[in-house]
């Protein structure tokens, strides 16, 4: 990853929130 690519709080939110939905219904 380069230094350069700065992605908005918004979209990483978004991100992890997706990733632990995730996460939580493969584990359910």
């Amino acid at each position: 990853m380069n230094a350069t690519t700065i992605f908005p709080t918004e979209k990483v939110e978004r991100f992890t929130k997706l990733v632990r939905i995730g996460a939580y219904t493969v584990f359910l």
